[in-house]
């Protein structure tokens, strides 16, 4: 018998203005920078192989993926970035997408 993982989308979302991060005392550039907003697995918590594909091509790649191997954004906030180097061992395909390309 042949068994398969599952596959699950692990993120944020960030938003980029300037609201302060108090949880970033030292921060020394605190506006203008991405801050997390809210974990992605809080607005959706469940396996979609259509939408994975479609998005970062990864499972069901029935559609050109829109946002394929972009890797970890350099940008991205320090708490995210804390939460993906938590999970990195057990990760792969890191990618990101804009607002604006989703519209």
């Amino acid at each position: 018998m042949i068994g398969f993982m599952g596959t699950d989308i692990h993120g944020f979302i960030e938003v980029r203005n300037s609201y302060v991060d108090s949880s970033e005392p030292d921060d020394d550039e605190p506006f203008f920078r991405w801050h997390p907003a809210i974990p992605l697995d809080h607005v959706h918590n469940d396996r979609s192989y259509a939408a994975f594909g479609c998005l970062f091509g990864v499972r069901g790649r029935a559609f050109e993926p829109l946002a394929a191997q972009r890797g970890f954004p350099q940008d991205a906030s320090r708490a995210v970035t804390r939460a993906y180097e938590r999970e990195r061992p057990d990760s792969h395909s890191p990618s990101w997408i804009s607002w604006s390309e989703l519209e």
